[in-house]
């Protein structure tokens, strides 16, 4: 696993000004430092909406902007069928899935991960990703 940053508050960065944007990327960073010895390297702005300052508040922090491509849904739908169903129906490469810590989707979660790799795919973490281009 890798610990990423969403935010302090989880606000929608795309209507902060900057300093505001700063502050929700750097204590978030900070607590995640206080408790993990380690700054977090990526940010996903809650509800997948950035801005220009929000965007200008990552790179100052010295992260990367990590959004998804492919949502499960899960946020909306509890059913591990409809999850699965969501998840696996239009991956393609690089595909970076949005899944959270939820019941429906840890049950759900082996089936998609071998329907995908039976079809071919393989799974790196974005470390992995970003540097070798995988």
């Amino acid at each position: 696993n890798v610990i990423r940053n969403h935010s302090f508050d989880h606000l929608n960065v795309s209507s902060l000004y900057y300093a505001e944007a700063w502050h929700q990327v750097d204590a978030c960073s900070s607590r995640i430092a206080d408790i993990t010895g380690h700054r977090p390297k990526y940010f996903r702005a809650p509800y997948g909406h950035s801005s220009a300052y929000a965007d200008q508040a990552v790179r100052a922090a010295g992260m990367k902007s990590v959004l998804w491509t492919v949502s499960s849904k899960d946020y909306m739908y509890r059913d591990p069928n409809k999850i699965y169903e969501l998840s696996t129906q239009s991956p393609g490469d690089m595909s970076i899935f949005l899944m959270h810590e939820r019941a429906g989707t840890a049950e759900a979660l082996d089936k998609i991960l071998t329907d995908l790799e039976h079809r071919g795919f393989t799974f790196v973490l974005p470390d992995d990703q970003f540097t070798t281009g995988v």
